[in-house]
C-alpha cells in the first residue's frame, strides 16, 4: 500500500511538472519589451493567499478564510495572539492557555478548532510551521500562539477547512497563518497599560519598531522590533462578590467547599471507644481539634459526617493564601527583517525572532494528610500531641489510639512554578520571478527551550523525619533553614529544534484554456525535528511527596521530507477547480499521501458558491511513538476473578508511547456560499464535516481487561493462586500495558454563518456591523469499532453555539466600537450522568446545577487618531458589565470553565501609538 501511495504521488506530481514546458510556448507568443530601460506601466503584484500556494491577484480562493487585519488587531487591544483568537467561534474549549496554572504549559496558548484537539490545528508563520512548544502537555505537542508578538503582525488568516494537502501534518481541523510585516520604514512606538476592576491583573506593554529603506526605491529595507509585556497575577479571592472568589458556595445553591487542610492544621484523634461531644451532641470515636486557637467563629463548625465529633477550623484558600487565577509573566521579544533587491527579478531576505518568556505561578501549599502518610502522623513525642484538655469529657490520653492531621504546608510559600522559555527563529532565503514563475527558496532554523522549576514541592523522607522527631511544628514557627531542608526545588529542562529547507514555485498562467488561465504551484521541503528533556531524578525516583514517579526524560528526533503540487483550473468562466496533492515521508512512521479537491463557482457577480473535499492526517509525534513508559496504578473490575460480589482490584499500569502507531487520518467536507445581494451587505453560510479515523489515544484500562481477545497483549496475568474458587477462571492481573493505540474515531459537523453590513454617510461617517458564529450539530466519539458512537455536542464543556456581534462607528478621527462575544449553554456532564455530582448528595441537589447557561461578554473600544501629530490614542473596556461566568460545580478549583470562560472581570486598558 505504501509503495502504491508513493507511486501515485510521484506520478501526479510528474504530471503537474510535465505541464511546465507549455508555459515556454505561451511566453514566446508574447511581445517583448523594446528596451528594459523604457518606462514601464505599474504592474500589480501577485501574492500568496493562505489556503493556496499559487500566487495570484485575486485574493478569493476556494478555501473559507477568516482574516484579521492589522487594524482589527490594534482595535481589539489584544497584547497576545492568544487574547486575539480566544473568542473565535470555531474554537473549542482548551486547557492550554496562559491562565492554566496547574498544567505543563503556563504562559502558552493553543487553539482547539472544531473541538478536535490542539494537535489538529496547524500554526504557521508566513506559511511555514513553527517548532513545537518545548513542554508537551502530557504527550501532546503544539505550537505556542503567544510566541509571536502582536506588534509585528500584518494580518492573521484562519483557514477553516482541511489543508493537509497544502501544508502537511496537523492541518486536519484548520490552519492559522500569521503573516508578519515584510517591510517597515520610520519609527513607531506603542504603549499600553491596563488593570481589572478588582485592582489586579495589571498589564503593561511597550513596543518599539524602527526601519529604513524602500525595496523599490532604495533596493533594501531593514527593520527591527523590540517588545516588552509584563502581566501581573490576578487572584480568585479578590472576586469575593461571586462564587468565583468563595469556597463556601451555599449562597449560590451549592456546597460549603472550604477545606480541613489549613495552614494551622486540624488534629484528628481516634479513641478506643465512642464518647459524647457536648459541642455537637454527637457520640463518636473520632474527634477533630483545631490547632488554630484564634479560629474565626464563622470558620468554626462541625464536620459534615456525623461520625466525627469536635469542631473543624475550615480554611478558604481563595481568601487566605492569595491563590492565583492567572500567573504573572514577562515577555521580551525581538523581531527583525531585511530585504535586499539583488536584481529587478530577485531579492534576498532574512528574518530573526528571539523571545524570552518568564512565568511565575503560585497556588496553595501542599495538602498533607493520611492519604500521603498512612501511619499515625503525630506521635506522643511531638510537641503538638493532644493534651488532656483537647479530649471529650470522660476520655483520657490512654484512650488515644492514633493522632493524624489535615494540614497545608503554606509556610513553604505555596506550590507553583517558575518557567523560563526561550525561542529563536532564523530564516534566510531568496525569491524572485523567472519567465512568469514566482519562486522562493529558504532555510529555516528554530530552537525552543524551557527550564521549569517547581515550587513548594516537598521531599518525602525529610518531611516524615521532621514531623516524627518533632522539629517541624504545624502552623509554625519553623526556621528558614528547616523549611529549606524540606523543599525539593527541582528543575526540568526541555528543548525542541526544527530545521527546514524548502523550495516553492508557482505560475498563475501556466497555460490558457478557453475559460481562463491554469495556475500551478509545486514545492518540496525537508526538515529535521528533535525533542529533548532532562527531568528531575528526584521526581522520577519517587522522592517527592505526592509524586509516584515519572520518566527520566527523552532525546528523540526524526526526519521529514515532502513534495506537493497544486493546480487551479478554470473549468468555465464562472467555475474554478483546485486540485492539490502532497506526499510526506516520516523516518519513524512512513509515508502519507493526501489529496484535496475544491470548487469555486460564481454564477453571478453577487454570489460565490464553494465546496471542497480534503483528506488530512496527523503524524504521531515523537513521544507517542517512542518506547517511553510511565508507571502508575489503576482500579478495575476483573471479570475473570469475580465471585459475583466485589470484583474490584487495584493493579499496576504502564502508559506511554508505541512504536507501532500509524498516522491519524481524516476526511473533510465543506459546502457554502457568500452573497452580496445589495451593495455593502454580504452574508455567508457554510456547512462543514470532519471525520477522523485511527485516532491516537490512551486506552481505557477497564476496556483492556474486558476485551482480552481484542487486546491480547495488554493484560499480563500470573498463574491461578492456590485456594482460588472455581469461579475464578484466570490468575491475578500483574500488569496492564495501556500504551497508546490507534483505536478511536470522531465525527463532527456544523454550520458557520456570517453577516457584514456597512453604511457610509456624508454627515455622520461610516457605520459597520459584523455578525459571525458557528453551530455545532454533532460531535460523535467512538472508542471502539464495535461500540456505538457517543455524542457530546451540548454536553461536557462542548457548547453547540458560539457567536460574535460587532458594531463600529468611524467619524473623522474618532472611532467607537461595541462587541458582544457569546458562548452558548451546555450541560456540564455526560448525557448518561444526569449531574450525579449533585443528585447523589444527601440531601439530593437539583440536576439543573449542571445546566450551564449561555454567557455573553460586552466589550467597548474608543479610539482617536491624530490627537497630536503622529499620535493615536485608544481605550478598551473588556467585559463592560462585569458579567460573571456561569457556575461550574464540576470544578472545585476555579468554579468556572476555564477553557471557555475567564474570571478576570471588567478590564480597562489605555494605549497609545506614535508614528514618526
Amino acid at each position: 500500500m505504501k509503495k502504491t501511495q508513493t507511486a501515485l504521488a510521484a506520478a501526479l506530481l510528474g504530471l503537474l511538472l510535465s505541464a511546465a514546458p507549455l508555459s515556454t510556448l505561451a511566453q514566446e507568443t508574447k511581445p517583448q519589451a523594446a528596451d528594459k530601460d523604457e518606462a514601464k506601466p505599474e504592474v500589480l503584484k501577485r501574492v500568496e493567499v493562505s489556503g493556496s500556494r499559487i500566487r495570484r491577484l485575486d485574493a478569493e480562493t476556494t478555501s473559507p478564510i477568516e482574516v484579521m487585519t492589522r487594524k482589527d488587531i490594534e482595535t481589539s487591544g489584544a497584547s497576545s495572539i492568544g487574547d486575539l483568537l480566544r473568542n473565535l467561534s470555531s474554537n473549542g474549549a482548551t486547557n492550554i492557555n496562559e491562565n492554566s496554572l496547574g498544567t505543563y504549559t503556563p504562559g502558552a496558548q493553543a487553539l482547539n478548532m472544531r473541538n478536535l484537539g490542539e494537535q489538529s490545528t496547524l500554526l504557521l508563520v508566513n506559511g511555514r510551521r513553527l517548532a513545537a512548544y518545548p513542554r508537551a502537555a502530557g504527550a501532546a505537542f503544539f505550537s505556542d500562539l503567544n510566541s509571536i508578538p502582536v506588534s509585528v503582525i500584518d494580518r492573521v488568516d484562519i483557514i477553516k477547512d482541511g489543508a493537509s494537502a497544502i501544508y502537511g501534518s496537523d492541518a486536519i481541523a484548520g490552519v492559522v497563518n500569521i503573516i508578519l510585516r515584510k517591510e517597515f520604514s520610520g519609527l513607531e512606538i506603542n504603549a499600553s497599560a491596563g488593570k481589572s476592576k478588582y485592582d489586579d491583573g495589571g498589564r503593561r506593554t511597550v513596543a518599539l519598531t524602527a526601519g529604513m529603506g524602500d525595496v523599490l526605491r532604495d533596493r533594501y529595507n531593514v527593520w527591527g522590533n523590540l517588545e516588552l509585556i509584563q502581566r501581573d497575577p490576578y487572584y480568585q479571592g479578590n472576586r469575593s462578590d461571586s462564587y468565583v472568589g468563595n469556597r463556601d458556595t451555599r449562597p449560590w445553591g451549592w456546597l460549603d467547599e472550604r477545606s480541613r487542610y489549613s495552614p494551622a492544621g486540624n488534629l484528628q484523634i481516634t479513641l478506643d471507644k465512642p464518647f459524647l461531644d457536648p459541642a455537637t451532641g454527637r457520640t463518636a470515636s473520632r474527634f477533630i481539634v483545631p490547632l488554630d486557637k484564634a479560629c474565626a467563629p464563622d470558620m468554626l463548625s462541625a464536620h459534615p459526617a456525623a461520625s466525627y465529633g469536635g469542631l473543624v477550623c475550615w480554611h478558604d484558600e481563595f481568601k487566605s493564601t492569595k491563590q492565583q487565577a492567572g500567573a504573572d509573566s514577562q515577555r521580551l521579544a525581538f523581531n527583525g527583517g531585511a530585504t535586499f533587491a539583488i536584481s529587478p527579478d530577485m531579492e534576498a531576505f532574512a528574518r530573526l525572532s528571539l523571545l524570552r518568556n518568564t512565568t511565575n505561578s503560585i497556588g496553595i501549599g501542599q495538602p498533607f494528610g493520611t492519604y500521603l502518610h498512612p501511619d499515625p502522623i503525630v506521635l506522643p513525642s511531638h510537641p503538638q500531641y493532644p493534651s488532656q484538655s483537647m479530649l471529650p469529657p470522660g476520655a483520657t490520653l490512654a484512650d488515644v489510639q492514633r493522632v493524624d492531621i489535615t494540614y497545608m504546608f503554606q509556610d513553604t510559600g505555596g506550590t507553583g512554578s517558575h518557567n523560563v522559555s526561550n525561542s529563536a527563529n532564523a530564516i534566510a532565503g531568496v525569491k524572485g520571478t523567472f519567465q512568469g514563475w514566482d519562486w522562493e527558496a529558504a532555510f529555516n532554523h528554530q530552537v525552543q527551550s524551557a527550564d521549569a522549576t517547581r515550587r513548594g514541592e516537598l521531599l518525602k523522607q525529610p518531611v516524615f523525619d521532621a514531623i516524627a522527631n518533632g522539629k517541624y511544628l504545624f502552623g509554625g514557627p519553623n526556621s528558614p533553614e528547616l523549611i529549606a531542608s524540606l523543599l525539593a526545588g527541582t528543575t526540568d529542562k526541555f528543548k525542541t529544534t526544527l530545521t527546514v529547507a524548502d523550495f516553492r514555485a508557482s505560475k498563475p498562467d501556466l497555460l490558457r484554456l478557453p475559460a481562463g488561465d491554469v495556475g500551478l504551484a509545486i514545492g518540496a521541503e525537508t526538515r529535521n525535528e528533535s525533542y529533548f528533556s532532562e527531568l528531575s531524578p528526584l521526581a522520577s525516583s519517587g522522592a517527592i511527596l505526592g509524586i509516584t514517579g515519572q520518566s527520566g526524560g527523552w532525546d528523540v528526533g526524526r526526519r521529514v521530507s515532502a513534495v506537493y503540487g497544486e493546480l487551479s483550473i478554470p473549468l468555465l468562466k464562472s467555475l474554478e477547480a483546485q486540485v492539490a496533492l502532497r506526499h510526506d515521508h516520516y523516518s519513524d512512521v512512513g509515508g502519507v499521501t493526501k489529496p484535496k479537491l475544491a470548487l469555486k463557482w460564481r454564477p453571478v457577480q453577487e454570489l460565490m458558491v464553494r465546496a471542497s473535499y480534503a483528506e488530512g492526517f496527523r503524524a504521531p509525534n515523537v513521544l507517542e511513538v517512542a518506547p517511553i513508559t510511565t508507571g502508575g496504578y489503576a482500579g478495575v473490575n476483573d471479570p475473570k476473578r469475580c465471585d459475583g460480589n466485589e470484583c474490584g482490584t487495584t493493579v499496576e499500569m504502564r502508559t506511554g508511547g508505541n512504536p507501532a502507531l500509524k498516522p491519524e487520518l481524516s476526511k473533510g467536507y465543506f459546502l457554502g456560499f457568500v452573497a452580496e445581494p445589495i451593495k455593502d451587505l454580504t452574508f455567508g453560510l457554510d456547512y462543514w464535516r470532519f471525520q477522523r479515523f485511527n485516532e491516537i489515544g490512551d486506552p481505557d484500562p477497564q476496556t483492556l481487561v474486558d476485551h482480552p481477545d481484542r487486546y491480547p497483549d495488554a493484560v499480563l496475568r500470573g498463574p491461578k493462586l492456590p485456594g482460588d474458587p472455581a469461579s475464578f477462571t484466570a490468575g491475578p492481573i500483574l500488569l496492564i500495558q495501556a500504551i497508546k493505540r490507534n483505536s478511536t474515531s470522531t465525527m463532527t459537523d456544523g454550520v458557520d454563518f456570517e453577516i457584514h453590513k456597512q453604511w457610509r454617510t456624508a454627515e455622520w461617517g461610516r457605520f459597520s456591523l459584523d455578525f459571525n458564529g458557528s453551530y455545532l450539530s454533532h460531535i460523535e466519539y467512538q472508542y471502539d469499532p464495535d461500540q456505538a458512537p457517543y455524542s457530546y455536542a451540548g454536553y461536557e464543556s462542548t457548547p453547540r453555539l458560539r457567536h460574535n456581534l460587532g458594531l463600529r462607528w468611524e467619524y473623522d478621527k474618532l472611532s467607537l466600537g461595541l462587541s458582544r462575544n457569546t458562548v452558548g449553554g451546555f450541560f456540564s456532564t455526560s448525557r448518561e450522568d444526569n449531574c450525579s455530582i449533585a443528585t447523589s448528595k444527601t440531601p439530593s441537589l437539583p440536576a439543573s446545577l449542571c445546566d450551564i447557561r449561555p454567557h455573553s461578554v460586552i466589550n467597548l473600544n474608543v479610539g482617536y487618531k491624530g490627537l497630536l501629530k503622529g499620535l493615536d490614542v485608544q481605550m478598551n473596556v473588556d467585559n463592560v458589565l462585569n458579567a460573571v461566568p456561569p457556575f461550574n460545580v464540576q470544578d472545585s478549583g476555579s468554579h468556572i470553565f476555564g477553557g471557555l470562560h475567564s474570571a478576570m472581570g471588567r478590564y480597562l486598558q489605555v494605549s497609545a501609538k506614535y508614528r514618526y
